[in-house]
């Protein structure tokens, strides 16, 4: 319940469907073109760093077994890779600020291409008090011409828990990893908002449309 709340709110700031102040609605070349959402399957390996494979971090087994165990409780939790949900915020934003078309594929090679990714993820143990942990996030998102994937803007996003009242290790995977699934949804709703932002203020998205003949 908590991350749908996360999700829906972080929608109606986008949409201006808040009493937040709204983001510009910029006028450009891109305005009114079909947007494709691009799919990434597979998210990039999660690393779960704990003060003890720290220590064991000069034998090689060290940070093998970190991805290995972040991978493992990724898959047994089922915890959502944060890039869709910020791919799905972010694109609902986009069709009210730039008035853009939702498309599942561009026939004639028109349009916009929507790559939100996930660069890494993870928790690790905070350095003054190893027994509480932080959840990390960094990913970007691209805005592309559908025609050749030519990269019209790129804005990257990173995020931090919280330090004050940080979680020990269980508290953060109890309930099949509840609380990092609720923390990964904040830095989703997070890192929406500020791709939404950063890509309205592209030197491309500025440009205006050629006016019509």
């Amino acid at each position: 319940m908590m991350r749908t709340l996360m999700i829906t709110c972080a929608l109606a700031l986008l949409c201006g469907c808040a009493s937040e102040p709204k983001p510009p609605v910029v006028t450009t070349a891109y305005e009114g073109l079909p947007l494709v959402t691009a799919s990434h399957p597979r998210p990039p390996d999660f690393s779960a760093v704990t003060w003890t494979r720290t220590m064991m971090m000069n034998a090689p087994a060290g940070g093998r077994e970190e991805v290995a165990e972040g991978n493992d409780l990724v898959a047994e939790f089922g915890v959502p890779d944060p890039a869709r949900a910020i791919s799905a915020a972010l694109a609902s934003a986009l069709s009210s600020s730039l008035k853009t078309v939702p498309a599942d594929a561009s026939a004639d090679g028109s349009g916009l291409v929507l790559d939100v990714v996930t660069d890494g993820w993870a928790f690790t143990y905070i350095g003054s008090d190893p027994a509480h942990y932080q959840v990390k996030y960094m990913g970007r998102a691209r805005l592309l011409h559908a025609a050749d994937n030519g990269e019209i803007a790129a804005v990257p996003c990173r995020w931090e828990s919280n330090l004050k009242d940080a979680p020990t290790y269980d508290d953060l995977l109890a309930g099949r990893g509840a609380l990092l699934k609720d923390m990964l949804a904040s830095a989703a709703a997070d890192c929406a908002v500020a791709y939404h932002k950063q890509l309205l203020l592209a030197p491309a998205l500025q440009q205006p449309a050629a006016p019509e003949r």
